[in-house]
């Protein structure tokens, strides 16, 4: 009983909030925006094309134009 108590005790004061983990949460936070992590680009890359799709299609405005350059100019 005793060791059920003290995993108890440990636990909660693991997942407690205060200055200090949040702290190492934002440092670590920090630290993998900054590393190219593969599979948060994957995902990042899956959440775009699923931004791209609950969109749907968008016409292109009047404002778009097309700029040729070929061998004469």
């Amino acid at each position: 009983m005793g060791t059920g108590r003290s995993i108890k005790t440990f636990l909660k004061g693991l997942f407690k909030v205060n200055a200090a983990t949040i702290t190492i949460c934002i440092v670590l936070l920090g630290i993998l925006a900054y590393q190219r992590v593969p599979f948060l680009d994957l995902m990042e890359l899956k959440t775009v094309d699923l931004r791209f799709l609950s969109r749907g299609p968008v016409p292109p405005g009047p404002e778009v134009v097309l700029a040729v350059v070929d061998e004469k100019s």
